[in-house]
């Protein structure tokens, strides 16, 4: 075997890389409003993104269409893909970027990332878990959003509480070829 094949075999044994299987995962959010008096559940229903492991080191990052989001009540839809909240014409994708993962052991992670929605970026913590099935990856996270950090309010009453409750739940499926 050659220097450069056996580099390349180093290589791919330090390199591990996943992506998210769509059909088998979710993206969902939770905000209370009404003053506070009932909650709001919606999820998006186009996303993509991917896991890597390279040398013992993590990343991740989800890119979400903000036009794909689904709350079950039309009109409410349209306004969160106004530009009062998404802005999903002039902002296309909500990215997590990860730039910090550490592994806490028995599955759990804490996840540190920036989070950009509607032009604004900001850092976001989430605590996850990850499990491993035969040769593919499930990791759910969950984590609080104020979302007056990205400029997005619930005027003109305030009716919209705070924090939002973001959860997501990924299966990650191997991937080759990718992130070279």
């Amino acid at each position: 075997m050659s220097t450069i094949e056996t580099l390349q075999n180093e290589t791919a044994a330090q390199l591990q890389r996943w992506t998210v299987d769509p059909d088998r995962s979710t993206v969902e959010f939770e905000v209370r409003h009404a003053w506070g008096l009932s909650a709001v559940t919606g999820r998006f229903r186009q996303f993509g993104g991917w896991y890597v492991v390279r040398s013992g080191r993590a990343s991740l990052e989800l890119a979400v269409d903000p036009a794909s989001v689904d709350t079950g009540n039309g009109m409410r839809d349209k306004h969160l893909r106004s530009g009062d909240f998404f802005d999903a014409d002039e902002h296309p994708w909500i990215r997590f970027t990860s730039t910090d993962i550490v592994d806490e052991g028995r599955g759990k992670l804490h996840v540190g990332g920036i989070l950009s929605v509607a032009g604004a970026q900001v850092p976001v913590g989430l605590v996850a878990t990850k499990r491993q099935f035969a040769d593919e990856l499930e990791i759910e996270a969950t984590g609080l959003v104020d979302q007056t950090d990205f400029g997005i309010s619930s005027r003109p009453l305030w009716s919209i509480r705070r924090p939002t409750r973001v959860h997501v739940r990924t299966r990650l499926t191997p991937s080759e070829g990718l992130f070279e």
